[in-house]
């Protein structure tokens, strides 16, 4: 067993020390079906909150159109397929990295003022 899961069982007191220590000698199933329901918990709480913080990163998006050339998006075709993600993902990329860049850009020349 996860020492960290194990160290918090007992913080939180879902199970007592020598519960993990003997399961045997100390009543094994209880603790072993308190540490399937805790870790069960556990599992849902993480993937509940990535699932809310993937909706919030949808809500921050806009829909956008790009015109491209044919070449063009050919080659972001391949960037994409080298690096083994969508279209989507190669275009966001980018535009991410523009916007930063636009950004610090942007305090780079109030600082320089």
């Amino acid at each position: 067993m996860n020492e960290t899961i194990k160290n918090f069982a007992i913080k939180y007191g879902i199970v007592v020390d020598r519960a993990l220590n003997d399961p045997e000698g100390y009543d094994g199933y209880r603790t072993y079906d308190r540490m399937n329901l805790f870790i069960g918990a556990t599992k849902e709480y993480y993937l509940n909150r990535a699932w809310h913080m993937e909706q919030e990163k949808k809500e921050r998006k806009e829909e956008i159109e790009l015109e491209l050339e044919k070449d063009e998006l050919h080659n972001l075709m391949l960037m994409a397929h080298d690096r083994d993600i969508t279209l989507n993902q190669m275009c966001e990329m980018i535009l991410g990295e523009f916007m930063l860049n636009d950004n610090l850009n942007k305090i780079s020349n109030k600082e320089n003022e």
